[in-house]
């Protein structure tokens, strides 16, 4: 029997495979079951499946379902309910995933090292810390515990402080470094790497002081399965260090170098971010991602080279087999060219056996399978994209060509123009009925929607086949003759850098996207509901633009709907998880002010600060404040501006004199460079007040004129945040970095007055003076913003007592509730 016979059994695969990993995700996280619950879901998928025999057969199907549905709930449970169930019970339990510990192990490094420079983001040329470090993995061997070797098997990402020399990929080796585990997100909307750890065996991250703390061992430290894999290991290292030398003949640092490195090697340096940005805002993100796309162009060009020697069908096949090998050899076995090549090995070998399948039937039976071995897939947003742009385009793309340029001509007819229209026709079809599918994905995750998508990758196309096709000759000339790929280099350079500068100038306009909040994940099914059913149903152009406009708009809905205060609250306010920095977010009714922006990892404002923003439901963030001038308060600013709509900065004299003193420095750079996105600067004073929503932000310190007496912490700006509410007023004061004279210009200002909830001054370090001045003003809750180097000084412990502690960096993203009976509520995400 069948479910459906509208619907392909493959679909319906997926489909139960799908909900038993919902089902087990959801058990596992919220009801705290774990293995036995697996081990019991499992066998009782087993006794369905063996007792759809004695099913009627009507009920067959259906019985089946049940089973798969089980059997992946129980999956899931065995594998990820013993972290979910220890992660969410206690403080110690919560701790536990971030504290390092000292451990030592014999591994295989399986990756080329990578030497990263820098850092990311806007501010990342006026970093005065963080030295060149090298990146790599390592399957661990064994571990030394109590004085021997104990089995151990897993990845490791090992961080190593400086160059590493002559270790390669291959070799075994010996090494000890601090190691933390795989903790939870400290911020709503942040990557949840705990499904992403359990999938792929990743037991730890470990930091190793330098190449001095690393020891290369001979063959014979290991056993011969991990022998096996460093021959693997050692001769695909030599061909991607082929392949990196050959690009490291182009410039240092240079735009298409890094978009060459990203294209050919799936190597995303810290330089592409702003780059990157502007793809997802234009929709095309795909572009950089080495994917299905490119493997799908790679492909073409080996097809179509087959054919000019006529008609082979078979040979085509093996030309598509040799692409993705060559791909998975050149590329880091990652999610998308392993999805990518799965996807056309299947396909090339159904064509290979002279077989003929549904491509709808054989796409869920391969996403069922690859969401079988890797759970976590399922809530990953490349995998939602890539099984879901490939099902639309299969499913959608001939009716919409139909639609946009009438019925095919027979292809033994067609003259060449007539081709050439036939192909235009068909790629502008795909590129509509990729986006169809997609927006409605993006939104969710992302809060961006690009009309011009299909347009935007029609046109970046022929750049991005042309760097693929230009690459992988380079690529193939260098790995035979190593000095003869970099003739091609400077050409591949140029023609990536302009592909870079074409989606950058795309994204420069203002009607090339619109940013809102995020929107409920079931707004996503129904609107790719709606969009398929439309298209098939054949209906006519105004209707299906009617409905688009009607999901549009049910889309801003949704996300204004997520974004409200409830009606019994006055205030509330976010503290984000940014490490050593601040952010605070204050809302009430509809408006939104936030409270400095940055942190010393300077890329916070690229992807920490807009995640949390949207999985706190903040679309909107027209006026930000910043305390004073040290780039951990304002590093992720312009990375964040144009996301959350900002209109205006405030900030204190300390900020605006070092401008003006320093042309060169962080605080000049960041004025001209808001000058010159248009949003206004206001010097702002003791005594400013600012209303946001139904709440008075005040400025109580420093005093006019103070800023030249004062060093630079003492000169913050600290706020007073009045709450009205029905038992009277409530008050939030933020202190930023002030010190012991910054404390006595804000008790000179409001001495006498208590408040209900403060921000721990300097991110919380331990001053004689600070205790007093918390204890003076005696706070029921006080957020900490810190990183973990701050984190349980016992100093403060005297302090603590008897009040609500939230320390973002165990407790993570801080939310202070002020309700209008005049309750403060206060808890943490990881609470």
């Amino acid at each position: 029997g069948r479910l459906s016979s509208a619907v392909p059994a493959g679909v319906w695969v997926f489909v139960c495979v799908a909900v038993g990993v919902v089902t087990g995700d959801w058990c596992a996280r919220h009801a705290g079951l774990g293995a036995g619950f697996g081990a019991g879901m499992i066998a009782g998928g087993a006794v369905l499946a063996a007792g759809a025999i004695l099913a009627p057969r009507a009920a067959r199907a259906w019985v089946l379902a049940l089973a798969a549905v089980a059997i992946s709930a129980g999956m899931v449970g065995a594998r990820w309910g013993s972290w979910d169930a220890a992660q969410h019970r206690g403080d110690a339990a919560k701790e536990a995933p971030r504290t390092a510990r000292v451990a030592r192990y014999r591994a295989l490094v399986v990756d080329v090292p990578r030497v990263e420079r820098g850092w990311s983001g806007a501010f990342a040329e006026f970093a005065r810390w963080g030295a060149p470090r090298t990146r790599f993995r390592v399957r661990a061997d064994s571990e030394r515990v109590s004085g021997r070797w104990v089995p151990r098997d897993g990845l490791i990402h090992v961080t190593v402080g400086g160059e590493i020399g002559d270790i390669r990929a291959g070799d075994v080796v010996e090494f000890a470094a601090m190691v933390r585990g795989v903790g939870v997100p400290l911020n709503p909307g942040g990557f949840d790497a705990r499904r992403w750890a359990a999938d792929r065996g990743v037991i730890g991250f470990a930091r190793v002081a330098s190449a001095e703390g690393i020891e290369v061992l001979g063959g014979d430290a290991v056993g011969w399965p991990m022998r096996g894999r460093a021959m693997g290991a050692r001769a695909a290292g030599l061909v991607r260090g082929r392949t990196m030398d050959v690009i490291g003949t182009m410039a240092e640092g240079s735009t298409g170098r890094l978009m060459a490195e990203a294209l050919i090697l799936g190597e995303r340096a810290d330089g592409l971010d702003r780059v990157n940005d502007a793809f997802v805002r234009q929709g095309v993100a795909h572009l950089l991602a080495v994917s299905g796309l490119h493997l799908g162009v790679l492909a073409a060009m080996a097809v179509g080279l087959v054919r000019c020697t006529g008609d082979r069908p078979r040979l085509e096949v093996l030309a598509v087999v040799g692409v993705v090998v060559v791909m998975w050899v050149l590329v880091p076995v990652k999610a998308p060219i392993v999805r990518a090549g799965v996807m056309a090995l299947v396909f090339a070998s159904s064509e290979l056996g002279g077989r003929r399948y549904g491509r709808l039937n054989m796409l869920g039976l391969i996403a069922a399978a690859m969401v079988a071995c890797r759970p976590g897939e399922l809530f990953n947003v490349g995998f939602q994209l890539s099984f879901g742009v490939v099902a639309g385009m299969i499913v959608l793309t001939e009716d919409i060509r139909v639609r946009l340029f009438g019925p095919s001509v027979d292809p033994d007819a067609r003259s060449a123009w007539a081709h050439a229209w036939h192909w235009l026709g068909s790629a502008v079809a795909a590129s509509v009925a990729a986006w169809l599918v997609a927006t409605p994905i993006v939104v969710h995750h992302f809060g961006v929607v690009s009309g011009l998508a299909p347009v935007t990758s029609v046109a970046l196309l022929p750049l991005v086949a042309a760097v693929l096709a230009l690459g992988y000759v380079m690529v193939l000339v260098g790995l035979v003759w190593r000095d003869g790929g970099s003739w091609l280099a400077g050409t591949v350079e140029r023609t990536a850098g302009w592909f870079a500068e074409v989606g950058m100038w795309l994204d420069g306009a203002w009607w090339s996207s619109a940013q809102i909040g995020r929107v409920h994940s079931a707004w996503v099914w129904v609107a790719v509901g709606v969009v398929v059913w439309m298209l098939r149903a054949r209906w006519r152009p105004r209707w299906i633009g009617a409905a688009l406009v009607l999901l549009g708009a049910s889309a801003w809905g949704s996300a204004w709907w997520a974004g409200r205060l409830g009606g019994d609250e006055v205030l509330r306010m976010h503290t984000l998880a940014v490490g050593d920095g601040a952010v605070h977010v204050v809302r009430s009714g509809r408006e939104a002010m936030m409270f400095d922006c940055g942190s010393l990892d300077l890329g916070v404002g690229l992807r920490t600060i807009p995640d949390a923003l949207r999985g706190f439901g903040v679309d909107r963030v027209p006026r930000v404040a910043i305390s004073h001038a040290d780039v951990d308060h304002y590093s992720g600013l312009l990375d964040v501006a144009r996301g959350m709509g900002l209109e205006e900065v405030l900030v204190g004299a300390s900020i605006a004199d070092e401008a003006s003193d320093d042309a060169d420095g962080a605080s000049a750079f960041l004025m001209s460079e808001l000058a010159r996105m248009g949003v206004a600067v206001r010097v702002v004073h003791e005594g400013e007040v600012v209303e946001v929503g139904d709440v008075r932000a005040e400025v109580v310190s420093p005093p006019r004129g103070a800023g030249s007496d004062l060093r630079d912490n003492d000169a913050s700006l600290v706020w007073l945040v009045r709450v009205p509410t029905d038992r009277g007023e409530r008050r939030v004061l933020l202190t930023s970095d002030i010190e012991r004279r910054g404390m006595d210009l804000v008790e000179r200002a409001i001495g006498g007055m208590m408040v209900d909830v403060m921000e721990a001054p300097h991110h919380g370090s331990a001053r004689d003076f600070a205790y007093g001045f918390v204890e003076r003003f005696d706070p029921g809750v006080v957020v900490q913003s810190t990183g973990m180097r701050r984190v349980g000084d016992e100093r403060w412990d005297a302090v603590k007592r008897g009040r609500r502690w939230l320390t973002t960096a165990v407790d993570g993203a801080a939310t202070v509730r002020v309700m209008r009976d005049g309750a403060v509520r206060a808890e943490g995400v990881v609470d």
